[in-house]
């Protein structure tokens, strides 16, 4: 939809113009969920037509063109989606932010296998990459945005609910802040899924001004 591209261009301006970044020194990983619930039109929270998979496109929009413009070795960004598959690449670390990126990143999303939702492991992938690359003294981000609740996890022999295996990888991984989007008409259990740590985003007008001000807050924590 170009309204939504444009909106999404035009948030990433603000954006810019609202951080102004010191040296900073963060790993961003930003997890789009791809599940099937993802293509299904919704009738609520947004307009008639409009899929969550189309905002979750949008915002892989905003996040390239706004971190993107942040010098690399300050903020370094990965794309990552999920279903089925806890870990589906769109853009690793270490790679530019380019127009064909995020061209390519959109046809991935659109064209991703969309089956069920992997969240917490995806979670956790994204949390291991951090780690593997090891930038010293970095600050750890994991944004993920979903339109329903993931699957449970098993802990110790313990099934957790997709709210406690949440909480649990919290707890593991301190260092890391890890934050959730809820989008179209679930977002409010997605939202309850990451506690005080999420956010819920009816339609792409509430999206783009919650992230663009999600990632600002975070990174204005490291300046």
């Amino acid at each position: 939809d170009g309204g939504m591209a444009r909106a999404a261009l035009g948030a990433s301006d603000v954006f810019q113009e609202e951080l102004l970044p010191g040296k900073l020194n963060y790993q961003v990983s930003l997890l789009m969920d791809i599940s099937g619930s993802t293509l299904t039109s919704m009738r609520s929270g947004g307009k008639a037509g409009e899929r969550p998979l189309d905002y979750i496109t949008q915002a892989a929009m905003l996040v390239d063109r706004a971190l993107g413009q942040i010098p690399q070795d300050e903020v370094d960004v990965e794309e990552y989606a999920f279903s089925d598959d806890a870990a589906i690449p769109l853009k690793e670390f270490g790679q530019r932010a380019t127009p064909l990126k995020a061209a390519q990143t959109v046809h991935a999303l659109l064209k991703g296998d969309h089956g069920g939702t992997q969240g917490v492991q995806a979670i956790q992938a994204a949390i291991a990459r951090q780690r593997k690359v090891g930038r010293p003294g970095a600050r750890k981000l994991v944004l993920v945005i979903s339109d329903g609740e993931f699957y449970p996890m098993e802990v110790d022999g313990r099934i957790l609910s997709a709210e406690e295996s949440v909480r649990w990888v919290m707890e593991e991984h301190p260092d890391v802040r890890i934050f959730g989007i809820g989008i179209g008409p679930d977002a409010e259990d997605v939202a309850k899924t990451f506690g005080d740590h999420g956010l819920v985003a009816k339609d792409f007008s509430e999206l783009v001004p919650k992230l663009a001000d999600l990632l600002t807050r975070e990174l204005k924590r490291g300046a």
